[in-house]
């Protein structure tokens, strides 16, 4: 019985250790995407460039929408986390 609980603790950790990576790499990509979007932006709207009044809204909305989804992935992610740890505490 104590084997089946420490192999049962060891693919718990595992999954654990799973979940903060895929969490760290989600954070990672939506810091790139807020990096790239604002450098985007700033290029796009500088100086001589014809772009589109509505083009260019439609960025900034893409940009907040970005900035928005972010904080709540996180959420979701401790939510998850905390429904799991008191399932499994029964």
């Amino acid at each position: 019985m104590a084997e089946f609980t420490f192999d049962l603790y060891k693919l718990l950790v595992e999954e654990v250790r799973e979940a903060r990576r895929a969490r760290r790499d989600l954070s990672n990509v939506f810091m790139t995407m807020n990096l790239a979007g604002v450098g985007a932006l700033g290029f796009l709207s500088k100086g001589d460039a014809s772009l589109p009044p509505a083009l260019l809204g439609w960025c900034c909305v893409a940009l907040i929408l970005t900035c928005i989804i972010w904080p709540l992935q996180r959420v979701l992610h401790r939510h998850v986390g905390h429904e799991v740890r008191d399932h499994l505490r029964g």
